[in-house]
């Protein structure tokens, strides 16, 4: 059995611990960094996770390394002790046997542990951890192809009847204005379209935007409003192989605003990813992404 206090010993003298959280805390600045950096140049999806699996990769090769290489500032410049000097300097009246307590070429019972702990972590490592971020990048991928192919995932192409394509242009075109009344006029239209329209998810998305709208306009900020606009969002995403393009867009984006105004900054995140995916080029898409990345710098600097 290993000597488990003799290994957490020999890790802490051999500024192993210390190494390891050099570069955990490096590896957070790292992730923290492209989280922000890489959607603003709008790199792939996979890159992230790519970075991510490196970062993973990289935590039993410091911990080997920084093992076998014993790297300290107390190592630096120290004398390398030799077999010779061992005899030189060793005391006429001790064994030389006793001086010589490491022959050379032979590992240490030690190393012999650190090593298999280290194997141990690979096998781990490979036989766990790596298909599981097979897994992510897998995902990662589908979700990638579904913003080319849109029948697969964020939305569909549903050609509705005139008489309801008619119907949400006149929706659309009332909360443009950004008004109590034509507000209203929006959110009676869609009565109608919750008649008409057979898939219902459109209908979820505008009625959604429609209460969001109301939210944003009422100075007392109704918390009730603010929920149902949630839930129609979450019901128009529950019907997604029936949502059309522009609706989808306008779910994950006002999804992003509730979720920034209660401070839910990793779902915004990603409900604003899902409508870049879909249409980076809608309008307050961008503007959304600045406003949610200019809070994700400020919570850590309050963290900091």
């Amino acid at each position: 059995m290993p000597n488990f206090n003799k290994i957490l010993e020999d890790l802490k003298n051999r500024k192993v611990f210390r190494s390891v959280t050099i570069y955990a805390a490096f590896a957070f600045m790292l992730l923290q960094v492209i989280s922000i950096v890489f959607p603003a140049l709008y790199l792939p999806p996979w890159t992230e996770t790519f970075v991510v699996v490196l970062v993973i990769i990289g935590f039993p090769i410091t911990l080997i390394l920084s093992w076998i290489y014993d790297i300290s500032p107390s190592s630096v410049g120290e004398k390398k002790v030799t077999h010779s000097d061992d005899m030189k300097t060793a005391p006429h009246d001790v064994p030389v046997e006793d001086v010589i307590s490491q022959p050379p070429g032979k590992v240490s019972p030690s190393t012999k542990n650190i090593i298999l702990i280290s194997t141990l972590l690979g096998i781990i490592f490979y036989t766990n951890i790596f298909p599981l971020l097979q897994d992510i990048m897998n995902v990662d991928l589908a979700t990638r192809n579904a913003s080319m192919v849109p029948e697969q995932r964020l939305y569909t192409k549903y050609e509705h009847p005139d008489d309801v394509s008619e119907n949400i242009r006149l929706i659309k075109n009332y909360l443009y204005k950004g008004d109590e009344d034509n507000n209203l006029e929006a959110l009676n239209l869609t009565v109608e379209l919750i008649i008409d329209d057979s898939t219902k998810a459109d209908y979820y998305a505008y009625r959604g935007w429609v209460y969001f709208q109301r939210y944003d306009l009422n100075q007392e900020k109704p918390k009730n409003l603010l929920l149902e606009s949630e839930k129609d969002f979450i019901r128009a995403i529950d019907l997604k192989h029936n949502l059309n393009k522009d609706a989808a867009v306008i779910t994950y984006l006002h999804l992003a605003s509730i979720y920034l105004i209660e401070d839910n900054i990793g779902d915004a995140y990603s409900m604003i990813k899902r409508a870049m995916r879909i249409d980076k080029k809608y309008p307050d898409v961008k503007k959304k992404l600045k406003e949610i990345n200019k809070r994700k710098i400020q919570g850590l600097e309050r963290s900091s």
